[in-house]
């Protein structure tokens, strides 16, 4: 099951050319780090806690190129499928972003994505 942030309003912001290559931020406040995967498809992520990430951010930024980080913030299960809810969040004061839920239902032996919403975080 990939998750694309494509729909994501400001997902261009997740990487930035020359800072930390095409690696993506990841953290999460609902599951254990330990469980987030190190990378989907093509994607690699460097998994932190929430502060380390604004920490490396604040050390290596240079005219607020950093990119944003993604936030795991919701992830359930139930009978029908999966609802998960990530954020892209800027590291600087006045956090901008966006902010994707999807929802998976069980279809036999695959997830189906059967709904998908997005805003911008201002």
């Amino acid at each position: 099951m990939a998750i694309s942030v494509e729909f994501m309003p400001d997902a261009g912001a997740l990487t930035s050319p020359g800072f930390f290559d095409d690696t993506i931020f990841l953290t999460s406040s609902t599951i254990p780090l330990k469980l987030l995967p190190m990378s989907i498809d093509v994607r690699n992520f460097k998994i932190l806690e929430e502060q380390e990430i604004l920490k490396v951010f604040g050390l290596n930024t240079d005219d607020r190129k950093a990119p944003n980080y993604l936030k795991l913030i919701e992830f359930e299960k139930n009978d029908y499928g999966y609802y998960i809810q990530v954020q892209n969040l800027s590291a600087y004061p006045y956090r901008g972003g966006g902010s994707l839920e999807l929802y998976y239902e069980r279809m036999g032996d695959s997830l189906i994505n059967v709904r998908r919403l997005s805003s911008s975080i201002d």
